[in-house]
């Protein structure tokens, strides 16, 4: 990938943004819609969600997106704030189920060197994570 030009992409590039990232599929309904964050056009991006739930194209949505410069909320929230406005469903039914590929009990996870080895990389991530808003506490 080449640096950012004053005169432009090059047609290569244009044509590789084209082909990777600027992508639609014909609507039809689906199970999970992804809405990415933006700082720009956001009305837009709420409105068009808003619609294809109306419409009935999808039954689930992932909102993304990060802190907001200038602002205490994220992407995320001011988009699934204006959806839920917009009468999409704001219930979120969560399940967690851990993944234990290491023949040692989950609650014995810190005698088994390997897993406590992956637990604690893990579990060292956070914090760093939390403090630079990648994730947040789940309410």
């Amino acid at each position: 990938m080449s640096e950012p030009s004053a005169i432009g992409p090059s047609d290569a590039e244009i044509a590789r943004i084209n082909a990777e990232h600027l992508i639609s599929t014909p609507l039809r309904p689906a199970d999970l819609l992804f809405v990415f964050g933006t700082r720009h056009g956001v009305g837009e991006t709420v409105d068009a969600a808003v619609d294809l739930w109306r419409r009935r194209f999808f039954r689930h949505a992932i909102v993304s997106g990060g802190m907001m410069p200038g602002d205490t909320r994220s992407e995320c929230a001011v988009i699934k704030q204006g959806m839920v406005q917009g009468g999409v469903p704001a219930e979120v039914e969560k399940m967690l189920a851990t993944i234990n590929p290491f023949g040692t009990p989950v609650e014995r996870w810190h005698t088994d060197p390997a897993f406590r080895a992956r637990v604690l990389s893990e579990w060292w991530k956070i914090e760093p994570c939390k403090a630079q808003g990648f994730i947040a506490d789940w309410p």
